[in-house]
């Protein structure tokens, strides 16, 4: 009979994809279809339903509103909704209708009500990958409940349009770097279209475009008046394969360039830098006022800019006849000035400017050949610094004794920290101990006692003084005589910007033999990339060309042959956001407002946010930004997929290299997705396979947004099938197969027909018991999605279990009716396509009179079949009293101490629910008190220190 039933209904599956329509695991054989269908034919319920091609669909859906309101949900008319159709077919036809508003004029964000959602914008690399995915699958979620629970959202889109790897296929295949930027970035719309990503098209832009560089020409302006940008001759990082500098932050710890991965060079360069560094302390001190920053990345900018306190020295140089005249003393930095007494030898780094000065001729092969030596050593960023040292020959005098230190250059003193020069103090640090043993120099204890109680001795007049007073004291004395005084370092250096490539925004300065550099009149910008005449040209760095100067005199001059690195053209693009089409101004002060929520990878911490958080103070100077330009920072985890290496040779193999290899010579780990690790998954492929829905699903739920996500294909099959058995339960809530009346009439006919049932008869579910389970569900996936880092893992684990609920209830009743209605809602911002379709069948459904009561949490039914259009269930009044019911019985509960279980007891349920903490926790302890196994193990009540009570109220935790 089912075979015959089966081989007549092929066309009724539903969300199956080519991978699944022939696996004994669909749900249509193992559930609720197969009963279905029994019924229609054997009891003439109903008949088949019509089942829609995707252009069908199309064609039906094409006059529907193209976007969700911005503001309002107003109601919107929608054709008939489609019974039965493929998750591929539902991506296609809701895609316009979740998309962005087109608003004639662009909502502030400085407004109570809105959120300003913001993902870190893409460069156009070619195409997505999945931990683009991963991270707009995040924001999407956000933007879209934020929106339904009444904000307007703004969630824009941009590119980072500018940068080295569009040059360098330039060069590769031919073309040119606009052409092929503008030929990605189409691809990738196309790709995040696919996938049903909300981005507000009206503002988007690309930071390669005149009218966005026109703006980052004009802040560089801006701070070249106030002398915070300036060139000089300095000793950069030169990338040998992109062919150009690297700032020290696009350094790895390898010592190879962040992008190229090739070993950096130093080079000598004349380059512009910006006076970050005049903003290290508020940089630093404003790091407080984000508390809704991950710890991690507030760290990493705290040691990044690495703040000193101490005290600068200057030791005078002695006179020999190797220096018979004056010289300037040795000016050090120490964070230990109370050691002053017991300084033995003062250390030089292999780069200080006095270095080869203040060497004998004797010694001048060995040190040059020493420093040499030790610049080498550097490029392996791995190595421990070693405490060499060679002696100079000279000596310089301790300030405070008037004895002759011995001046030595070594390895461990760095160049850009401090002054580059150090006071070498055996008795108390263990680099300067360890040197001065092979060096046989003395060593003299200055301090004794445990810290912090240590007192200094040896130490002339300020002897039995603890350290931290006797350091006041001691700078004082240097300040007194004019030989120090209290100074704060900081490990930040300025940052470089110039970059000698084609591809990026010119830096608008005019070279004058006579003027000097000279700003570009503001009204001349934007300063344009020049045109391209042959791709030959990229093969080596840009020329100047001749121009003439803006003075009076219009003297002959020279353009400005490098451009800007790509981090500045990023470093306020979330401003431009608020106001993309201001011709007068960056942004309309007017206009301006922190980002609510940020998101993005960790890997940006020090480089891109850093150099944000700078230039937004900068600016807010000037009015235009705001103090600290992100409120809120969620930073993801990559995603991570099994690639597999040649244990010997380290070479990433393919999966047809695989099998040429024996299986113990193969090493399998999880790294980061990348084409050179053959581990990469192409989004569009999944969404061919699975549907958009399912794959977002999938990045979502696989692991919370803060932690690594590991793809495993085989996983991703189960969001599907949890659609497919979503799209089976709302066509049996809108079919009267499931009523009581119909299962005793299948159960009939079974009998009649000698087969037996496959499934054990269940008791349905109360109204009561799914009214609490509705509510619980609220507010787990309100919460879930509400918090600071939101969990859209715990989200959709609440919607499956709440839809397995539905399944167990009678199909027929108004409550269930309802309550699929608000799961469809709920699951609008995590699988937009699904939602929606699911949302307009149920309630096109005439299910429900125009005189019934419609709560809340259901939203209204006769006004929109447009699910955006609905706001998000609130647990209210009638609901809660609904609930009441099943909260007059009792249960069972497990009393834990400590973790560990110690008891269990029944108690009333409505004790579990009340809402008042302490009243709860009070009742509670009194019924514990009668308790003897806990009276046991805990004796006097008055040592718990606190009651847990998890929301499935099914153990007590007592911690004391």
């Amino acid at each position: 009979m089912w075979s015959a039933l089966l081989r007549a209904r092929p066309t009724s599956l539903r969300l199956s994809s080519p991978l699944q329509v022939h696996s004994s695991r669909t749900p249509w054989l193992r559930c609720g279809l197969q009963r279905s269908w029994a019924l229609r034919f054997s009891l003439g319920a109903r008949g088949a339903r019509p089942l829609y091609t995707a252009a069908a669909v199309e064609e039906k859906w094409r006059a529907r509103v193209s976007h969700f309101p911005a503001h309002a949900h107003a109601p919107s008319s929608a054709p008939a909704p489609t019974p039965a159709l493929s998750q591929s077919a539902l991506d296609n036809r809701d895609q316009k209708k979740t998309s962005p508003s087109s608003e004639a004029a662009l909502p502030s964000a400085t407004s109570p009500s809105t959120q300003y959602i913001l993902p870190m914008f893409p460069y156009p690399s070619g195409s997505l990958h999945m931990g683009h995915a991963r991270v707009y699958s995040i924001s999407d979620t956000v933007a879209r409940h934020r929106h339904m629970c009444g904000s307007h959202v703004i969630h824009p889109m941009g590119w980072d349009a500018f940068g080295l790897p569009a040059e360098n296929a330039a060069i590769a295949h031919g073309v040119a770097p606009q052409t092929w930027t503008e030929r990605n970035i189409e691809h990738m719309q196309h790709q995040l279209r696919r996938l049903g990503f909300w981005f507000d098209s009206e503002r988007e832009f690309r930071t390669c475009d005149p009218d966005y560089y026109q703006w980052t020409q004009w802040i560089f302006l801006r701070m070249f008046e106030r002398g915070l940008v300036y060139q000089k001759d300095a000793e950069v990082n030169w990338d040998p394969v992109d062919r150009t500098v690297l700032a020290n932050e696009q350094v790895d710890a390898d010592g190879r360039s962040w992008r190229s991965g090739a070993v950096v060079e130093k080079r000598m360069m004349k380059q512009w830098f910006v006076k970050i560094t005049e903003y290290a302390s508020e940089l630093l001190e404003d790091l407080q006022l984000l508390d809704r920053w991950p710890p991690q990345v507030k760290s990493m900018q705290t040691n990044w800019i690495g703040r000193s306190q101490g005290a600068t020295l200057l030791f005078p140089v002695a006179t020999t006849e190797h220096i018979d005249a004056p010289t300037s003393p040795i000016e050090v930095f120490t964070t230990r000035p109370e050691t002053v007494y017991g300084v033995s030898f003062v250390a030089l780094s292999v780069d200080h400017p006095q270095l080869e000065q203040l060497t004998v001729p004797s010694a001048r092969d060995q040190v040059l050949q020493f420093a040499e030596r030790i610049r080498e050593e550097r490029k392996d960023r791995t190595a421990v610094p070693s405490t060499d040292g060679v002696a100079l020959g000279t000596y310089c005098v301790n300030p405070m004794t008037g004895e002759l230190v011995p001046i030595f250059v070594t390895a461990y003193v760095l160049h850009d920290y401090g002054t580059g020069a150090a006071m070498g103090v055996p008795g108390h640090d263990e680099r300067d101990q360890t040197f001065a043993t092979s060096a046989n120099l003395p060593s003299r204890q200055v301090l004794v006692g445990d810290y912090p109680e240590q007192v200094l001795q040896n130490s002339a007049g300020f002897d039995g003084l603890r350290w931290d007073h006797a350091r006041e004291r001691i700078i004082k004395e240097f300040e007194t005589r004019g030989i120090g005084r209290n100074n704060i370092m900081y490990r930040l250096r300025d940052w470089l910007i110039s970059r000698q490539r084609y591809w990026g925004t010119p830096i608008p300065i005019i070279h004058c033999s006579e003027c000097g550099p000279v700003p570009v009149p503001e009204n001349q910008l934007p300063v344009r990339v020049p045109p391209l005449k042959d791709i030959s040209q990229l093969e080596k760095a840009p020329e100047a060309q001749p121009c003439e100067c803006p003075c009076a005199r219009k003297m002959p001059a020279t353009t400005e042959a490098d451009t800007m690195d790509t981090f500045v053209d990023s470093s306020w693009y979330f401003l431009r956001y608020l106001d993309p089409r201001n011709t007068q101004s960056p942004v309309d002060p007017q206009k301006v407002s922190s980002v609510d929520m940020y998101i993005g990878g960790i890997e940006h911490a020090v480089l891109h946010l850093l150099y944000s958080r700078f230039v937004s103070k900068f600016l807010h100077e000037l009015g235009l930004a705001p103090r600290e330009p992100f409120h809120h920072l969620l930073t993801q985890g990559m995603v991570t997929a099994k690639t597999v290496q040649n244990r010997h040779t380290g070479k990433y193999l393919t999966a047809i290299e695989q099998e040429q290899v024996d299986e113990a010579d193969l090493k399998i780990i999880f790294e980061k997705m990348s084409k050179s690790k053959h581990n990469g998954v192409d989004p569009l492929q999944m969404i061919e396979t699975y549907g958009a829905d399912v794959v977002r699903l999938f990045v979502l739920f696989q692991a919370p947004p803060e932690m690594e996500l590991q793809w495993d294909g085989s996983a991703i099959a189960g969001q599907q099938r949890w659609l497919n058995r979503l799209d089976t339960l709302t066509s049996r809530i809108l079919s009267e197969e499931d009523s009581p009346s119909a299962m005793e009439s299948l159960a009939t006919t079974q009998r009649h027909s000698g087969k037996k049932q496959h499934r054990k008869q269940k008791t349905l579910l109360s109204t009561v018991e799914i009214m609490c389970s509705l509510r619980d569900t609220i507010t787990q996936v309100s919460v879930s999605l509400s918090k600071d880092n939101p969990t859209p893992n715990t989200a959709i684990a609440a919607l499956m279990k709440f839809s397995n609920t539905l399944s167990e209830a009678d199909l027929t009743s108004d409550e269930v009716y309802l309550s699929a209605r608000a799961l469809s809602v709920m699951l609008a911002p995590l699988a937009p396509h699904f939602a929606a379709e699911m949302f307009s069948r149920l309630s096109s459904a005439e299910r429900v009179s125009s005189e019934t009561h419609i709560p809340v949490w259901a939203g209204p039914v006769t006004s929109s079949t447009f699910v955006f259009d609905q706001n998000w269930p609130v647990v209210d009044e009638t609901l809660a009293k609904r609930c009441e019911q099943a909260d007059t019985g009792s249960q069972t509960v497990q009393w834990l101490v400590n973790g560990k279980r110690r008891a269990s007891s029944t108690l009333p349920s409505s004790l579990l629910q009340v809402s008042d903490e302490g009243e709860r926790t009070a009742r509670l302890l009194e019924l514990a008190a009668e308790l003897a196994p806990l009276c046991k193990h805990i004796g006097d009540l008055s040592k718990v220190k606190r009651v847990i009570v998890p929301a499935n109220a099914k153990v007590i935790n007592l911690v004391v």
